[in-house]
C-alpha cells in the first residue's frame, strides 16, 4: 500500500510499507548472509540459530540489513503503483519498523508532474531559400584565391591588400602597456586586424620608414585597462609584400582541388554552400517548431531539471571561453552583458530547453510512439563508435531510449508542420 501527499509543486511525500511476512523473509535472508560473522558462546561460527543470535545481541540485530534488502523494490513498486515520474534521488526515512508490523517508509521525491500538450499538428515554419547566391560563391572563390596567392616583395609605397612586416611599440600616457609591442609582425592592410585607423595610417609608407600611428581603443574593448583610451605606436616598416592572386580558371581549379575544370570546382562550392544552408534551415525550422510547441504545452519544469540543464550549459560555455583564451569577465564585456544578465539569460534558456523536452515526451506518449530494443542497441553502438570505446562497454539503455523518443517525437511534429512565406 502506498499513498502520495503533495508537498509543493513538483515535490511529493510518498508513504509506502513492507508487510510483516515480507519483512520476515528479509530478516531470514539477512541472518543467512551474516550468520558466519556473528559469534555466540557455545556455538561454532555460523551454527547458532537466529533466535539465539537475537537473544544475545538484540531482537533488532538483522533489522538494518533487512530494511536495506526490501527498500529499493518496495520503493520502485510504490512509484509504479502511483504512476510517478521521479527525478533525482529521493530522501527516504524509515518511519517505523517491527517484526509484528513490518516497515513503513516515507520518501520525499521530486517529480515531473502533469504535462499537457495539444494543437501540435500543422505547426508552421518559415520558407528559407537554400540556393547559393553569387555573392556567397564569389566570397569562397576569393578566399581560395587569397589562400593560394603568390607573395612578392616590392619597393613601392604600401597599398590596400599588401602584406607588411612591421615592428611596433605602443605607448599610453607616455608609458608602454601590456600587449602593445610586436616584432616581425605580418599585417595585411585592409584586414581590420588592428584597432581603428591603424592600418590606414600605414598606406603610402615604404620599406625602411619609421612613423607614429595614433589610435583610440573602443569603449567596449575587452581589455578594460585600455578601453576608451588613446595610444600611440612607433612603427618600423621592414618589408612590403604584394599579393598576386591566381586567375580563376581551370589551372587554378586543378592546383587546389581534385577537379579538372573551374566549373566543376565552382559547382562543388555551390553544393557545399547549399548543404550548409539546408542544415541551417533545418535548425531554424526545429527552433520555430519547438517554440510553438512550448507555447501549446502546460507544464512547469521541475527546478532540479532546470538547474541540471543550466549547469550543463554553463560548463559548455566555460569550455568555449577558455578555448578562446578569455575569462568570464572578458566574455561578458565582449557581449555587453553583466554576469548577472548572462546567468539570467542562460537560466531562461535552460527552462525553455527542459519544457521543450517535456513537451516532446508528452507528444511521444500521446501518439504512442515506441522504441524497439534493436533501435536502442543500434544507437548505443553508434555512440560507442563515436567515443571509440570497446563494444563490450555497458551504456545506460534508458538514456538512449529517452533520447530516441524525443527525436522521434520531433520528427513526428516536423513531418506535420507547414512551410509558410511570411
Amino acid at each position: 500500500m502506498a499513498t502520495v501527499e503533495m508537498l509543493e509543486e513538483n515535490r511529493v511525500k510518498l508513504m509506502f510499507e513492507v508487510g510483516p511476512e515480507r519483512f520476515e523473509k528479509a530478516l531470514e535472508r539477512s541472518y543467512r548472509k551474516n550468520k558466519n560473522k556473528i559469534r555466540v558462546q557455545g556455538f561454532r561460527p555460523g551454527k547458532a540459530p537466529r533466535k539465539m543470535m537475537e537473544m544475545e545481541y538484540g531482537s533488532d540485530l538483522f533489522f538494518s540489513d533487512a530494511v536495506d534488502d526490501v527498500l529499493q523494490s518496495a520503493y520502485q513498486e510504490a512509484i509504479e503503483q502511483n504512476k510517478l515520474e521521479v527525478i533525482g534521488k529521493p530522501e527516504i526515512n524509515v518511519e517505523s519498523v517491527s517484526k509484528e508490523s513490518g516497515v513503513v517508509f516515507a520518501a520525499a521525491c521530486d517529480v515531473v508532474g502533469e504535462v499537457s500538450v495539444d494543437g501540435y499538428y500543422a505547426l508552421t515554419y518559415d520558407c528559407i531559400d537554400t540556393e547559393p547566391s553569387e555573392e556567397e560563391l564569389q566570397a569562397l572563390i576569393s578566399r581560395d584565391r587569397e589562400k593560394n596567392a603568390r607573395v612578392t616583395t616590392v619597393s613601392r609605397p604600401i597599398q590596400n591588400g599588401d602584406v607588411v612586416l612591421i615592428d611596433f611599440d605602443g605607448r599610453m600616457d607616455g608609458r608602454p602597456f601590456e600587449g602593445g609591442r610586436g616584432k616581425d609582425y605580418e599585417l595585411t592592410i585592409g584586414s581590420n586586424t588592428f584597432i581603428g585607423a591603424f592600418e590606414n595610417q600605414l598606406l603610402e609608407a615604404k620599406t625602411g620608414d619609421h612613423l607614429t600611428v595614433y589610435i583610440t581603443f573602443p569603449e567596449d574593448y575587452m581589455e578594460q585597462a585600455v578601453a576608451g583610451k588613446p595610444a600611440a605606436f612607433d612603427v618600423d616598416i621592414k618589408e612590403v609584400r604584394e599579393k598576386e592572386l591566381p586567375e580563376a580558371d581551370d589551372d587554378f581549379a586543378q592546383d587546389i582541388s581534385d577537379f579538372e575544370t573551374f566549373q566543376e570546382y565552382r559547382d562543388d562550392l555551390a553544393d557545399k554552400i547549399r548543404q550548409a544552408k539546408q542544415r541551417e534551415a533545418e535548425q531554424k525550422k526545429e527552433e520555430q517548431i519547438i517554440a510553438q510547441l512550448i507555447e501549446k504545452t502546460t507544464a512547469n519544469p521541475p527546478p532540479i531539471l532546470v538547474q541540471e540543464q543550466l549547469d550543463e550549459n554553463l560548463r559548455a560555455l566555460q569550455q568555449r571561453i577558455e578555448e578562446q583564451g578569455w575569462n568570464l569577465d572578458q566574455f561578458c564585456q565582449y557581449i555587453s552583458k553583466t554576469q548577472k544578465e548572462l546567468l539570467e539569460e542562460y537560466r531562461n534558456n535552460a527552462y525553455l530547453q527542459v519544457k521543450g523536452t517535456l513537451a516532446l515526451e508528452a507528444v511521444a506518449k500521446k501518439e504512442n510512439i515506441t522504441i524497439t530494443p534493436e533501435e536502442i542497441e543500434a544507437d548505443m553502438n553508434v555512440m560507442k563508435a563515436m567515443l571509440r570505446v570497446d563494444s563490450s562497454v555497458t551504456l545506460d539503455p534508458d538514456y538512449f531510449k529517452k533520447n530516441l523518443l524525443i527525436r522521434k517525437a520531433m520528427r513526428f511534429i516536423k513531418d506535420k508542420a507547414v512551410e509558410v512565406n511570411r
